[in-house]
C-alpha cells in the first residue's frame, strides 16, 4: 500500500492537529493508506518493532509482538446510560488483553464537597 503525501492529506480533509498525527502515526504502523475505524489491522515488521519499543517503554519488559491493531477501537456502552466511546488507537493481544491510546484531553469539571472548591 501506498502512504498518501502529508500535505495532500491536510489539504483535502482539513484536519486538526491531533487527528492528522494519528492519521500519520497509524499509517506509520500498517505500512500503508490510513484504513477504516474499528478495523482489525496487522502491523507492518516496522509497526510491530515500534509498539513492542513502546511496550517495552511502558511496561519495563517487551511484550509479544502486537497481534492486532484497531484505529478508532468502538468500545460499547456497558449500560443504558453510558454512552459508548472509541479510544484513539488499540492494540490487542490473544494472551494478554491489550492497551489504548487517546490523544485527546478531555477535562471534566466536578464540585468536591470534601475541599468545597472546584477540581479538574
Amino acid at each position: 500500500m501506498a502512504y498518501e503525501d502529508p500535505q495532500s492529506l491536510l489539504a483535502r480533509l482539513r484536519l486538526g492537529r491531533e487527528e492528522f498525527a494519528q492519521r500519520l502515526l497509524t499509517s506509520l504502523i500498517l505500512g500503508g493508506a490510513y484504513p477504516r475505524w474499528n478495523m482489525r489491522n496487522t502491523p507492518s515488521a516496522a509497526g510491530v518493532e515500534f509498539l513492542r519499543a513502546l511496550d517495552e517503554l511502558c511496561f519495563g519488559q517487551p511484550g509479544e509482538p502486537a497481534a492486532v491493531f484497531v484505529d478508532e477501537l468502538d468500545l460499547h456502552w456497558r449500560h443504558e446510560d453510558e454512552r459508548g466511546v472509541a479510544p484513539d488507537q488499540a492494540v490487542l493481544w490473544d494472551d494478554r488483553g491489550g492497551w489504548t491510546h487517546g490523544a485527546q484531553r478531555r477535562c471534566a469539571l466536578a464540585r468536591s464537597p470534601s475541599i468545597g472548591q472546584d477540581v479538574v
